[in-house]
């Protein structure tokens, strides 16, 4: 009986400390990936970027950030204002954030509640379905600045053959960019989103 108390004793100490490295380490991602999110929250303030802005939803919450993007030249959606949040995971930048516009956005990679498909935000490594290259998917390196440039290239040049959104696609593919539905691509959106 007591050589079976202290095996369960050993093995609970050796689940605590692998609790407690696993505890360390996620601390320690969370304390980097926040440097790293101020950082590049004080970059953008510093150094504007043409084609968005960006800053914090709560000043108390540097994992959630508000951006509007302003529609790209000669696009469908020149002249829109777009708002859109980005959800920055504890262990950024090892995951990418997720990605979801508040404004009504009619687009092939954006699905109808707003969620951005874009490779660049997909989990890092190989494509369990085999469209999509390692290179092509999250990497460590990519910043709010490169996710949101990325995000305005893919408004003016849509992946139609992975839509996210099939209707839009299918509107996209037959309508192209002669394409003017009110509502839809190339309406002016207010920076207010859906409470315009």
């Amino acid at each position: 009986m007591a050589n079976a108390q202290v095996l369960h004793a050993k093995g609970l100490c050796h689940s605590l400390v692998i609790c407690n490295q696993y505890v360390t380490q996620s601390i320690m991602a969370e304390g980097q990936s926040t440097l790293l999110l101020r950082k590049q929250l004080a970059d953008l303030k510093k150094n504007p970027v043409e084609g968005f802005s960006a800053g914090l939803i709560d000043d108390d919450d540097i994992y959630k950030w508000e951006v509007l993007i302003i529609g790209p030249p000669d696009t469908l959606y020149e002249g829109g204002f777009f708002k859109a949040h980005l959800y920055f995971p504890k262990d950024y930048p090892q995951k990418p954030p997720k990605m979801k516009f508040i404004s009504d956005v009619w687009h092939p990679n954006i699905e109808k509640n707003g969620d951005v498909c874009i490779s660049i935000l997909h989990e890092p490594g190989d494509d369990k379905w085999g469209y999509e290259k390692a290179n092509e998917r999250w990497l460590p390196i990519h910043t709010v600045e490169t996710i949101l440039i990325s995000v305005i290239s893919m408004l003016a040049d849509p992946n139609d053959e992975s839509p996210a959104n099939v209707d839009a696609a299918s509107e996209w593919l037959t309508c192209g960019s002669s394409l003017s539905a009110p509502g839809k691509f190339g309406e002016e959106q207010s920076a207010a989103g859906d409470d315009a």
